[in-house]
This record gives structure tokens, C-alpha cells and sequence, in this order.
């Protein structure tokens, strides 16, 4: 299904004992977006408000594009948040940068609390620190911290200090600047007992160690999920061959494909064509017809008469993320049988 609700599903079965029905309603849920990760919502050159809430910090306020952007901020939409240090000259830094352990304590901070997501578990978000003070200062060794808590255990999702490579300059803040850096981490595997009951809390914050004159800052953007990829096998009224295996598309990732070639020896080459739609249409000569619509690609492969394997890389576009494509395989060669379908969604 492509769209959020209740659907009623009939499953008819027919055999030599007779025949049955079997009726059951699905819920279909829309994918989870996170609540306002872009601060769109958000009034620039002000505090972020609901439903952002800031936990101390008197410098932390929504930029804006509008205005002027600074070295790739906004990632997304026209805002995002930019967070002044001042007052956290106290900062401890996350016990395990990039790992599970104690988040960062006394920062200039904002927070989000929301809901595991395991329709859409993929989690993004673009950051990039603002050194004000020195570098590679051991004494004053300020810092940017992003933690993820499931109230057990804390993921420290970004950080950095002074020690970083600092190529930019902040065209707003005239203070050295880290490129912005993309972030991505499955929710599945930091929190991996998490239901869609288990409640999570963001915290992404500054510290400026020490007292800096000119005090550091963080920008954030683009907080948002995605789904995972997914493969689905489809056969419709069963008359084709299963001779078709593949992989979810993963993006950045390879597509793996597999084709069992024995099951057609007279077979020159095998098509799979990807579609936008998927079909349930009735028998043709060679088959079942499962996907059409407007077409996307078309691959053809040879064959060898046993099991053949193709890999097809997969380019890591964000803009592909919940793409849906219907496949299906054709066999080619002594006229054309058609094979199962795999329905994809596109993902990580």
C-alpha cells in the first residue's frame, strides 16, 4: 500500500480439500518524520521553541538563509540552529566521543524528545563546530557535543573540540570553522531492544572550557529519518517461475542480484526491468506481466545455464530514499518466459 490507513485483506486459498477465505484489517502507518529538524518552524535570530527546548545557553538562536548562510548551512529549508557558547565555561566532554558512555554535561544546549522510529529507523543530520578560543588547547579545549539517549544508555552521535582540522572560516562569526560534516546512524543498532513505545531524547550542545573571549559555537541541521531498504518477493497468481532472488537496493551500497539460469538452459539472456508500479494483471503468453507503469531501467545479462550472480552499485542520494520500484525478471531466448517480481524500497 501506498498510502497511511486501514485496509481489509482477503486471503482466498483453494486446494483438493475444498476451499477457504480468511479476512484480516492491516494498519498502515505514514513514515515518521521528525519534528521539526530543519527549524523551519522556527522564527530566526530567536531562541528555537517548540518543539526544541532550550536547557541553558544565552547565545543560542535560529539562523537563517534569508539573512545569509554560512559555508553549506542551511542543509535543508532556509534555517537552521546556531548555538553560542557563553556561560558553559564548565563543559565536560562525552566520556567515549563516537560511542556509547556518558554524554557531555554543562553545555549551552537545546533538546528534542521523541519516540523510536522503526518504520523509518535511519537518522541524519548535517554539523559543523566554530573554534573561538585556541587550538589544540589542552587547557581550553572546547567542544561540540550531539547525544542520543534511550535513558540507559547515551550514543555520543558527533563531537569535536579544538584539536580538529578547521579549514572554513564562518562567514557570520569570522571564527575558524570544520566542514560540515553528513552524520548517519542506524537507531536499530545503538538502541536494539527499542519499541516504538521507547522514548529518546537529543541533546546537541556547546562548551566553551575555560572562558574563551570570543566564545565558540555548533550549527546543526537536517535531523530527519529515513527508511530501511527493503526487498519484497511477489509472485502473483504463481504461474511464473521463481528464478529472481534479490537484495534490498541499499543506497551507497551494491544491489545483488541472482538468477537461477537452469530452470531456462535454452536461454540467451535474462532481462529485469524496474518499473513504477506494480501489477496484478492476468496470464499472457510467457507468464504473468507483474510490474508496468513508466519504466526506469532495464538490465540485461547474460546467461550460463546455472546460477549466475550481478551486482549493480547503488549511488548514495538522499533523494532516493523511499523510492518504491516493481522488478521483474524475463527470460530471453527460444521466445521469453517471464519470471517473479521484487518490490523495492529504496533506503539504508
Amino acid at each position: 500500500f501506498t498510502e497511511p490507513g486501514l485496509y481489509s485483506v482477503l486471503l482466498e486459498a483453494t486446494g483438493p480439500g475444498g476451499a477457504s477465505t480468511h479476512r484480516e484489517t492491516v494498519t498502515v502507518r505514514q513514515v515518521p518524520a521528525f519534528a521539526d529538524g530543519s527549524f523551519e518552524l522556527q522564527i530566526p535570530g530567536y531562541e528555537p521553541a517548540f518543539p526544541w527546548v532550550v536547557d541553558a545557553g544565552t547565545s543560542i538562536q535560529v539562523g537563517s538563509a534569508i539573512l545569509a548562510g554560512d559555508q553549506g548551512l542551511p542543509s535543508q529549508g532556509s534555517n537552521w540552529c546556531d548555538l553560542g557558547a557563553q556561560g558553559s565555561s564548565n563543559a565536560v566532554p562525552p566520556s567515549n566521543p563516537r560511542g556509547a558512555g556518558s554524554g557531555a554535561t554543562g553545555l549551552a544546549s537545546v533538546h528534542q524528545d521523541f519516540l523510536f522510529p522503526p518504520k523509518a529507523p535511519h537518522f541524519f543530520f548535517e554539523a559543523a563546530f566554530l573554534l573561538g578560543g585556541a587550538q589544540d588547547s589542552t587547557a581550553a579545549n572546547d567542544l561540540m557535543s550531539v547525544d542520543l539517549s534511550d535513558g540507559v544508555t547515551t550514543w555520543n552521535l558527533y563531537h569535536a573540540d579544538s584539536f580538529e582540522e578547521f579549514p572554513l572560516v564562518s562567514a557570520l562569526h569570522g571564527v575558524a570553522m570544520t566542514e560540515v560534516e553528513h552524520v548517519h546512524v542506524d537507531l536499530r543498532a545503538l538502541f536494539p531492544v527499542a519499541t516504538e513505545a521507547t522514548p529518546l531524547t537529543l541533546r546537541i550542545g556547546v562548551g566553551n572550557v575555560g572562558g574563551d573571549v570570543t566564545p565558540s559555537r555548533g550549527y546543526v541541521d537536517g535531523f530527519r529519518f529515513g527508511p530501511a531498504a527493503t526487498a519484497t518477493f511477489r509472485n502473483g497468481l504463481g504461474i511464473n517461475p521463481a528464478f529472481y532472488t534479490a537484495s534490498p537496493a541499499v543506497l551507497g551500497g551494491l544491489w545483488k542480484i541472482d538468477i537461477d539460469s537452469s530452470i531456462r538452459p535454452q536461454a540467451r539472456m535474462v532481462v529485469i526491468a524496474g518499473t513504477n508500479q506494480a501489477l496484478t494483471g492476468a496470464p499472457l503468453y510467457g507468464g504473468q506481466l507483474l510490474v508496468g507503469g513508466g519504466t526506469v531501467f532495464s538490465l540485461s545479462f547474460p546467461t550460463t545455464g546455472g546460477l549466475d550472480h550481478h551486482e549493480i552499485p547503488i549511488p548514495d542520494n538522499m533523494a532516493l530514499i523511499g523510492r518504491s520500484l516493481a522488478t521483474q525478471a524475463v527470460f530471453v531466448g527460444g521466445g521469453f518466459k517471464l519470471g517473479n517480481a521484487f518490490d523495492l524500497s529504496m533506503g539504508y
